[in-house]
């Protein structure tokens, strides 16, 4: 049996070095680490509203309710047609509807109080574009990018451009 001590272990490492089987690295810098997390984070968000809407479809799936290919304006109607008459379900659901459904009243707030920020320009250049008819399904769009505005300013302390900050 071989002895393991550092002068060992120190020849050893620069024979790896010498032979070119270790690679520099190079360590990110402080901006690119804040970057890299608001990325990760929005991604998460994303993902999370994403499993929360797939997770809905997969428990009516589970008791033979198929909500198939419906927008997402009309996501909620849908759902709360197929759980009528389920107690149980229906307890489960509304918790998940309510947690989205908060969200969406949180974005019609924003851009009634908060109507000169960029994600209200955002909203308003989209639904005009499209003759007012998306605007449902466009506030959905807005909650989503509300969330992850609003999760970065929490985190990182990034206002929202255009943003009315009144003093606490």
């Amino acid at each position: 049996m071989t002895v393991k001590t550092d002068r060992k272990d120190a020849r050893g490492i620069a024979q790896l070095l010498r032979m070119g089987w270790y690679r520099p690295v190079h360590a990110k810098s402080s901006p690119a680490q804040d970057t890299r997390a608001l990325l990760v984070g929005r991604k998460l968000l994303q993902s999370k509203l994403l499993d929360v809407e797939l997770s809905i479809r997969g428990i009516l799936r589970g008791y033979g309710l198929k909500v198939g290919e419906v927008s997402r304006g009309r996501f909620e109607v849908r759902i709360r047609e197929l759980i009528a008459g389920h107690p149980t379900l229906s307890m489960v659901i509304d918790a998940m509807l309510t947690a989205r459904t908060t969200l969406i009243q949180l974005a019609w707030l924003w851009l009634r109080h908060q109507p000169a920020t960029n994600l209200a320009r955002w909203f308003h250049e989209r639904v005009a574009r499209n003759g007012g008819r998306l605007r449902k399904s466009m506030i959905v769009a807005l909650a989503r990018k509300l969330l992850v505005a609003l999760w970065k300013y929490a985190t990182a302390g990034v206002i929202i451009e255009g943003a009315a900050m009144k003093p606490a």
